[in-house]
């Protein structure tokens, strides 16, 4: 028939279907088929009849014109569509191959090791990050050249971990921690996360991964164990608290110490084992510790679970993070009972001489200190001697001697503690208007009862300017 197309369509049809692709005008349309047919045809009322079956006579020369022109502008459509899906192929690949530009530096810049490792037909790595040389210490190439060296380099004592793992596809969604033996022959751990890859009938055909070196994180791991069993082993009570003084930590020595069990303490506020103290006292120490400083052998009395009062000696000390920030606050606390009582009795002691020493003004002291080195009396003359009041004397040994004399002192003291007796020795020390002044001490170590060394007494001879 002549008002149909090759197609077997009507014309009509074939008109309607090109006015909606190119999604002209009647008009329009009709300057197009003049356009690629290089002759006027139908107006565009014409081409409307045609293609609303309204033309009472039909013309054959026209509708022949007709077909030619969509016959034509189709091909031009189809060869424009084939242009702009070509241009958009390159497009796309030029994309895609950026992006793998992109990505191969993102990898090859890592410091993770990205992997693929055939396993079938034959087994080997596809591909292999630069990080596996600064992890272990070979390069791709040598992985490349040997199958097995990913199996070799893994430590003897942890093959079987990773035969079990590789035989086990349900466990490769959990990291697998392991070591190495670099190529130099130190330890390395290496935290693996694999993928498996399938084919289309559901072959394990390869596995991709990132493994990642976390010696540094295991190092650290093994030192957080290792102070944690240092302070659940220490003798004295370790108590670590938030900024908000709330208990977070509470060794076994502190359960001893205190009656309170870890789980009934953690979570409590710090004042439970608090009496009521000087508030003065206690801001002091709290401004001290906000500012990162560590206070050292405070005695005080502290509250044990059944009410008793506990002397005490405390060390507190702010906890830090990376960034320097105080996030809490950590005790140590030793009970100095015995100390106490010892200390009642030397006091008790030392009133038996202590009207002799009081008469010693010029070139004589006495003094006595405990097994700590801190002085718990001194006779009045030091002042006469070394212009300290006896309040000012009454601290630490080390506080008042010179670089010279502080080796040969700590030690004579430290075997005088151990119950051992030490002819005397020479020091200098600090006059507190600044001078030196030269002593000959002669020091005998005091026991108690059951033979433990409670105190170290001595007498100190003003030598300055004196021959011998």
């Amino acid at each position: 028939m002549i008002g149909e197309t090759l197609s077997g369509e009507p014309l009509s049809q074939e008109l309607l279907q090109l006015k909606k692709r190119v999604s002209l005008s009647w008009e329009a349309l009709s300057r197009e088929f003049h356009r690629v047919m290089g002759e006027k045809g139908p107006s565009n009322t014409t081409l409307f009849r045609y293609a609303t079956g309204r033309v009472k006579r039909k013309n054959p020369m026209v509708e022949q014109y007709v077909r030619d022109a969509i016959h034509k502008v189709t091909i031009e459509l189809v060869q424009t569509e084939l242009n702009e899906s070509e241009t958009q192929r390159k497009r796309v690949e030029h994309d895609l191959a950026q992006t793998e530009v992109r990505f191969r530096k993102l990898v090859e810049h890592a410091k993770d090791i990205i992997f693929r490792y055939r396993l079938l037909p034959t087994p080997g790595f596809e591909y292999l990050s630069p990080a596996a040389f600064d992890i272990a210490g070979h390069t791709p190439e040598e992985y490349y050249a040997d199958p097995e060296l990913g199996i070799k380099i893994v430590h003897p004592d942890d093959r079987p971990i990773v035969d079990s793992h590789l035989k086990d596809e349900l466990r490769f969604d959990a990291p697998l921690t392991i070591r190495w033996i670099h190529k130099n022959g130190t330890t390395v751990w290496v935290e693996e996360s694999k993928v498996p890859i399938y084919d289309r009938d559901g072959v394990l055909v390869a596995i991709e991964g990132v493994v990642r070196n976390v010696t540094e994180r295991k190092k650290a791991e093994e030192i957080t164990l290792y102070l944690a069993a240092l302070v659940e082993s220490s003798d004295d009570a370790i108590i670590g608290a938030t900024t908000d003084a709330i208990i977070a930590s509470w060794n076994t020595a502190a359960e001893n110490l205190f009656g309170y069990k870890t789980e009934e303490i953690i979570g409590q506020h710090i004042s439970v084992i608090h009496p009521t103290e000087d508030p003065g006292l206690s801001n002091r120490i709290h401004h001290q510790l906000e500012n990162g400083e560590t206070v050292k052998f405070t005695d005080t009395v502290r509250i044990a679970k059944d009410g008793r009062p506990l002397n005490v000696s405390v060390t507190t000390s702010s906890i830090k993070d990376q960034h320097g920030q105080i996030i809490g606050f950590s005790g140590i606390i030793r009970d100095i009972s015995e100390r106490k009582r010892n200390d009642e009795a030397l006091a008790a002691s030392e009133e038996k001489y202590r009207r002799l020493v009081e008469g010693i003004q010029n070139e004589y002291f006495l003094y006595s200190h405990n097994p700590d080195g801190y002085f718990t009396y001194v006779s009045p003359s030091i002042t006469n001697i070394l212009g300290y009041s006896q309040e000012e004397f009454l601290t630490h040994y080390v506080e008042f001697l010179t670089d010279a004399s502080l080796a040969d002192v700590v030690r004579h003291t430290q075997q005088t503690v151990r119950g051992k007796q030490q002819p005397s020795f020479r020091v200098e020390i600090f006059h507190k208007d600044g001078s030196v002044r030269q002593l000959d001490v002669m020091e005998v170590p005091v026991s108690n009862a059951d033979g433990e060394v409670i105190a170290v007494e001595g007498i100190a001879h003003d030598m300055t300017g004196k021959q011998g």
